[in-house]
């Protein structure tokens, strides 16, 4: 279990990180859960190795969601089918995002996060071992906003992600649909 080690030292940055900025961005306390379901589509490298695949993300804002910046905290899981020799490829990563709105409807944003990297590799003689590792990576891209009802949100994001797993990063386009509350 080595890979739960830096995945665990990620989670107390992060929660020590959102502590200082939720004094920072208002003091209005950790609110704004999200969920969203993404499409995952691999490309470059790593879509020499993995198929199409799909992911979850849990959020909670920081501050006061309608301001202009604000931040936000994530827990992701992404999973891809493999190609060749690789398999059953997973993502399972904390991190935090700087959210800038130009309208109330419309929203940049760009983050880091620790991913715990985790794939099955066959072997020539049809065996099959499961690697891991503890990666570092960025995503960014932008997201829609429509109104349900008086707090709740459906949103639409295009991102672009980013883990570097090694000498060929692995990088998606992730896109996802989900309910703010």
């Amino acid at each position: 279990m080595p890979t739960v080690r830096p995945l665990l030292a990620a989670a107390f940055v992060f929660a020590s990180v959102t502590s200082s900025a939720n004094a920072q961005f208002g003091g209005g306390g950790l609110q704004n859960f999200s969920g969203a379901l993404s499409l995952n589509t691999p490309i470059g490298a790593f879509d020499d190795v993995a198929k199409p695949g799909f992911g979850f993300v849990f959020r909670t804002g920081i501050g006061d969601s309608e301001a202009t910046w604000s931040a936000r905290g994530n827990f992701a899981f992404d999973y891809f089918p493999g190609r060749t020799i690789y398999d059953n490829i997973q993502f399972l990563g904390v991190g935090a995002d700087l959210v800038h709105r130009s309208r109330p409807s419309f929203y940049q944003f760009l983050g880091f996060g620790q991913y715990s990297t985790k794939y099955n590799l066959k072997t020539t003689n049809s065996l099959t071992s499961t690697r891991g590792s503890s990666d570092f990576g960025f995503t960014g891209g932008v997201g829609v906003n429509y109104s349900v009802g008086e707090k709740s949100k459906l949103f639409v994001e295009f991102a672009a992600t980013t883990v570097f797993t090694g000498s060929r990063n692995s990088n998606w386009f992730p896109v996802r649909a989900g309910l703010k509350f």
